[in-house]
């Protein structure tokens, strides 16, 4: 059984979020700088949390749950290439004002460190390799899960980055009282009954969801398919606000899932 000692909270910063735009064949991240260009695909902001920028995606930590409750990113079909290896180093995020989980609490708990930002959609550029290991894109994940079904829905990303060129993917554990476990020693980490994915593609105007129960699963991905309303439900995040709000309240109705090339 893990005891968590819960930190001191310290107060909230919230740094400015700034992502890059995906000019295709860019291969190098821009610098976090309030020069750049807002991306307008994030989530509304959630109360009580941290929003956090890096080099090539942005989070919402919350210190409740020592965990993202999304992050946020630009897959495109040129930075599903590359060599970068894995760096396997994970590290607290230094970011994270009042500090994040760290590899100690994960450790003989019986969860992986569970990628939220794939480390296989980042092989394209040192640093932003370097950051997908922060713990804070980093969520408690069984092994088979983390192996298995969530790594298909990863693939699955990348294949349509590749056919679409440019998605816009907010993901991350469900955060709600289903959760009821927790690991760590520092901090006390939530362990997600559910994790989901929520994905827009700029060039056919369509969005998709995914809830994925935690557990060992081989069912088809399209099982997992739900609308962004319903998605926004189960996990109180308003995806996408930033979108006309005609297009938003059309596609996010529904679930489309022969509008996808699987």
């Amino acid at each position: 059984m893990y005891i968590c000692t819960m930190k001191r909270i310290l107060p909230i910063l919230i740094v400015s979020m700034i992502l890059s735009g995906c000019d295709g064949l860019a291969q190098q991240p821009q610098e976090s700088t309030a020069a750049n260009t807002v991306d307008r695909m994030l989530p509304a902001p959630q109360p009580g949390d941290q929003l956090v920028v890096h080099h090539t995606y942005t989070l919402s930590y919350s210190e409740t749950h020592e965990q993202a409750r999304w992050v946020a990113y630009m897959l495109c079909r040129s930075r599903t290439k590359g060599d970068v290896p894995r760096t396997d180093f994970f590290d607290a995020d230094p970011a994270v004002s009042t500090g994040s989980a760290t590899y100690d609490d994960y450790r003989n708990s019986g969860y992986t460190r569970g990628h939220l930002m794939p480390a296989a959609d980042v092989k394209w550029n040192k640093t932003a390799m370097e950051e997908s290991f922060l713990m804070s894109n980093i969520s408690p994940q069984l092994r088979e899960f983390n192996d298995g079904v969530w790594n298909r829905l990863e693939g699955k990303m990348r294949h349509w980055a590749n056919v679409y060129d440019t998605l816009y993917i907010v993901t991350g554990p469900v955060l709600d009282s289903t959760c009821t476990a927790t690991i760590g020693h520092a901090n006390c980490v939530t362990v997600p009954q559910y994790f989901y994915k929520a994905v827009y593609c700029p060039a056919t105007r369509q969005c998709i969801g995914f809830l994925v129960k935690h557990e060992a699963s081989n069912a088809n991905l399209k099982s997992f398919a739900v609308s962004i309303d319903e998605l926004e439900q189960v996990t109180g995040i308003d995806f996408f606000a930033e979108l006309d709000d005609t297009l938003e309240n059309e596609i996010e109705a529904t679930a489309c899932t022969s509008c996808w090339k699987w």
